[in-house]
């Protein structure tokens, strides 16, 4: 809305030479057919008419970079969320999947065989596959948990140089 008052009072207020200039710009724009692209070639010719129409679309253009990064972060946590839970080829193939995850242990749990269940901080829980025993771990314990051969995870404990296969339960 503050736009197109910017645009109209723009519009009505050009008379000199570099008002000519900035009108033909805004008329230029009106030939443009992607919207976007139409949108973005008003903004740079509004931009021209003053510093309060400069420091409206600067406050806009600053608030679109922050949403585009909240959502590219929650993008990446989706991602993570998934670690462990890939099906598909496609979903295995994809080139900018995630490789391992770093967490801590939250509490260290045992099933119904006796084998460790490990409940991360960022919420996944996974159980040892394997019937060998591992360095000392304990709660609090940093860990990486990685992509194995074969579509398989393995858990490494930080500082340590020994892994165990482990599945995501949840």
């Amino acid at each position: 809305m503050v736009r197109l008052r910017i645009l109209a009072l723009a519009w009505v207020g050009i008379s000199s030479a570099a008002g000519a200039q900035a009108q033909r710009a805004l008329l230029d724009c009106t030939a443009i057919l992607s919207d976007g692209e139409r949108l973005a070639c008003y903004d740079a010719a509004v931009k021209a008419f003053s510093t309060e129409a400069r420091a409206v679309s600067e406050r806009r253009e600053a608030q679109a970079a922050k949403l585009a990064a909240a959502a590219a972060t929650a993008g990446a946590a989706q991602k993570a969320d998934g670690f462990g839970r890939e099906t598909t080829r496609a979903a295995k193939a994809d080139p900018a999947r995630i490789e391992r995850i770093d967490s801590v242990v939250r509490e260290i749990l045992s099933d119904g065989r006796g084998k460790p269940v490990f409940v991360l901080e960022n919420g996944q829980i996974w159980r040892q596959a394997e019937a060998i025993n591992l360095p000392t771990i304990r709660a609090s314990s940093p860990v990486s948990v990685r992509r194995g051969a074969m579509g398989s995870y393995r858990l490494f404990v930080e500082g340590g140089n020994r892994s165990v296969q482990v599945v995501r339960v949840r």
